[in-house]
């Protein structure tokens, strides 16, 4: 028996790269058909279910750093879906408005996550769903750990 590791190409992890690497390739064509790019739909959903956000609030729900958000802001806000407001109670902090043009889009982006949704699980059966949902979960819990 070999202590040698594997060859990354023989590793989960690689597969799971790959997997995620062919979601966001999808899920691009599909949210570029409605005029998204990948990620801001995940801005879009929270600001949705709770409109005027920090950006502080987006970053820590989607699990990227603030910088980040404040790149995606900023895009969105030059393409008018989203405007950014002092917080009534704290200048320091912007809050995130949606705009009418990101509302309209709402049923078009839940449809084509659907689409997303439906291709990426074809084939596999309902038991199948449930058990990868719960292992992914897992691995996710695995990856978000404090370190």
């Amino acid at each position: 028996m070999s202590n040698q590791p594997k060859s990354i190409s023989e590793t989960i992890s690689f597969t799971l790269a790959r997997v995620c690497t062919g979601h966001h390739y999808r899920a691009n064509k599909l949210l570029s058909d409605v005029g998204l790019h990948v990620g801001q739909e995940m801005v879009l959903q929270y600001l949705w279910q709770e409109n005027r956000l920090t950006q502080s609030q987006l970053a820590n729900k989607i699990g990227i750093q603030i910088q980040t958000i404040n790149k995606m802001v900023r895009r969105m806000e030059k393409t008018g879906l989203v405007t950014r407001h002092p917080d009534e109670h704290d200048l320091r902090v912007s809050r995130i408005h949606l705009t009418p043009k990101a509302r309209e889009l709402q049923a078009a982006t839940e449809m084509a996550w659907d689409q997303l949704e439906q291709e990426t699980l074809a084939d596999l059966t309902v038991e199948e769903k449930y058990i990868l949902e719960r292992l992914l979960q897992k691995v996710k819990e695995n990856l978000w750990k404090e370190d």
